[in-house]
């Protein structure tokens, strides 16, 4: 939905609900973006029209209610009062975070995210049999649960790329649509907010304390964004709660911009794997594979099971021969160790490394797949956005 113009979220529902004859709106419209609107003088009108028009039981889907434009969710507000009479009923969603103040008054329900087996399930049959079952696991477990980022994380990668051929880019990109919704999100916060969130956007996880100590002052900010739904905390550690908006946050920095994060966060840091996870991308040759994999396995003893396995797919992007571990075989999406019992359950599928392929450096520690740049497929270039299923 448009923002920037008073009441053109507002119109654009009016005209989809297919009126028997016009509501006679135009002379409350704005002539420019930034003029006011008398959304009551609104309100009256369609309240006097309105209900009428409206075929009794119509059902009302809207779409990020959040992102509408202010004008827009005070009519909203009335307009939804008022059609109850006709038993006319509205369903919203909302794209991140809270439901907006006007609404605030409405039955809010929560709806739970899929458990491991639906989300793998889902991701199975979006891919289809030749997917990588590593891959849909690490795709599935990164999305948390949330049906429309599975599928689309998983249509935007290449076939070769949902078959284990090709190294993903980390964090997964979504698409152009959704990236300009969560812009919107983030644009509609307070720039100490933004900040933070910027901050954790480089790490699938990351320790309270060094957040604190990068940004002090940010106690309040950080429970505020925990209360609102942006932040999940645990254990002395943070991140993000939609895997989309860290995604658009990422990758709206430049390279300098991502990097200069990374390095104030392995700086400031005290968790060894993080340290390691945060060095792979200031120091491409500081790390090897075999090490940042096997440093993974230390956050799944800490239950941060999602962040292992992205740890992990970090060390198969690694261009380094050579490793920290004699005599083992290299590391793999299988590497990571299974959790004791009663602990949570391993996430990572089970497969052998690629075998050599053109353009592979073979060695010990070494992956057996293309050799790329830390920061992704491309040296030092944003992921491509493309076209995308709308989910």
């Amino acid at each position: 939905m448009e923002t920037n113009w008073p009441l053109s979220s507002l119109i654009k529902l009016l005209s989809e609900l297919d009126l028997a004859e016009p509501l006679g709106l135009d002379h409350f419209l704005p002539e420019s973006p930034g003029q006011g609107v008398d959304s009551y003088a609104v309100a009256r009108h369609l309240h006097a029209k309105l209900p009428a028009l409206v075929t009794p039981g119509t059902v009302i889907l809207l779409d990020d209610v959040d992102l509408m434009d202010e004008a827009s969710l005070e009519v909203l507000g009335f307009m939804s009062t008022w059609l109850q009479r006709n038993r006319a009923k509205f369903i919203v969603t909302v794209a991140s975070g809270p439901i907006p103040e006007p609404l605030a008054g409405w039955e809010i329900l929560k709806l739970r995210g899929l458990t491991e087996a639906e989300s793998l399930a889902l991701a199975r049959e979006t891919a289809g049999v030749d997917a990588d079952p590593a891959v849909l696991h690490f795709t599935t477990t990164t999305s948390r649960g949330m049906p429309g980022s599975i599928i689309e994380q998983l249509d935007r990668l290449q076939r070769q790329a949902q078959a284990g051929e090709l190294p993903l880019t980390l964090p997964l990109p979504v698409g152009t649509e959704r990236t300009g919704k969560l812009s919107k999100v983030i644009a509609r916060l307070e720039e100490e907010h933004q900040q933070v969130l910027t901050l954790l956007a480089a790490a699938p996880v990351t320790e309270r304390a060094a957040v604190l100590a990068l940004k002090p002052g940010t106690v309040s900010c950080i429970d505020e964004l925990e209360q609102r739904g942006f932040l999940m905390g645990a254990d002395g550690h943070l991140q993000i709660s939609d895997p989309a908006l860290r995604s658009t946050l990422y990758w709206g920095l430049n390279l300098t911009e991502r990097q200069s994060l990374h390095r104030q966060l392995q700086e400031h840091g005290e968790d060894h794997t993080l340290k390691l996870y945060h060095r792979t991308y200031v120091d491409q040759l500081g790390v090897t594979a075999s090490e940042l994999v096997a440093a993974a396995g230390q956050l799944v003893k800490q239950g941060q099971v999602a962040a292992a396995i992205e740890v992990a797919e970090r060390g198969l992007l690694l261009p380094v021969a050579g490793t920290t571990c004699p005599g083992t075989a290299p590391p793999s999406r299988n590497a990571l160790p299974t959790p004791a019992a009663g602990s949570r359950p391993q996430v990572c599928a089970l497969r052998p490394p690629p075998a050599p392929g053109p353009g592979s450096v073979t060695g010990p520690g070494n992956l057996g797949r293309p050799a790329v740049h830390p920061e992704g497929p491309r040296h030092g270039q944003e992921p491509a956005r493309g076209a995308h299923q709308r989910t």
